[in-house]
């Protein structure tokens, strides 16, 4: 893994600049290292993954989407912003999808 993770905010409001990953240089297993990790790759994936099967169900759920732009939770700042347009993406085809399984009113 080579790169920079996003900056983590503290619960003072503090942003943080996150441990640098470096394939030399990164210890796997530095318990901070694998929660930055985490929050950077593991739960924006497991979240568009929830959206997308939320909307292959064609039930007009939208938890994950709700979840992840809560903002007392702060989720959303772990998304890229190309992450976010395909959470939208898949939202609107999951209210689509809702509305062709007659699951939502056509209003």
């Amino acid at each position: 893994i080579k790169g920079d993770l996003p900056r983590v905010q503290t619960g003072r409001g503090i942003a943080t600049p996150p441990p640098a990953l470096d394939v030399q240089s990164a210890d796997g297993s530095d318990p901070e290292m694998i929660r930055s990790l985490c929050r950077a790759v593991c739960w924006p994936s497991l979240l568009l993954e929830g959206v997308e099967i939320e909307a292959d169900l064609g039930g007009g759920e939208s938890r994950c989407c709700e979840l992840s732009a809560d903002a007392t939770r702060g989720l959303h700042r772990l998304f890229s912003a190309r992450e976010l347009t395909w959470m939208l993406h898949l939202q609107r085809q999951g209210e689509v999808n809702a509305i062709a399984a007659g699951a939502r009113g056509h209003d």
